[in-house]
């Protein structure tokens, strides 16, 4: 079982000058992101933004609506490779 390494940090909106604490989280194959006024409807904190490596593809999860339990949208990253750039 891999650890998760937790992270916390507090950030200015340059807009508006007020303060929000942002969360990211990351173990062996994946990092997460999130923040204190964000959730997941099937957690306690979510984090509604995941990037997964599944089966050697990179996957982006987003939940962008807190009731619904599935993300909202998935993304492959299979395009973003370097090896795909072209010169």
């Amino acid at each position: 079982m891999s650890k998760i390494r937790l992270s916390s940090e507090e950030v200015e909106d340059a807009g508006n000058g007020k303060k929000y604490v942002v969360r990211i989280g990351v173990d062996r194959v994946s990092a997460f992101m999130g923040a204190e006024e964000l959730g997941v409807a099937d957690m306690d904190k979510g984090y509604p933004v995941l990037l997964e490596l599944y089966q050697g593809e990179y996957r982006l999860y987003v939940w962008g609506d807190i009731n619904d339990e599935e993300p909202t949208h998935v993304i492959s990253l299979e395009g973003a490779r370097e090896t795909k750039r072209k010169t």
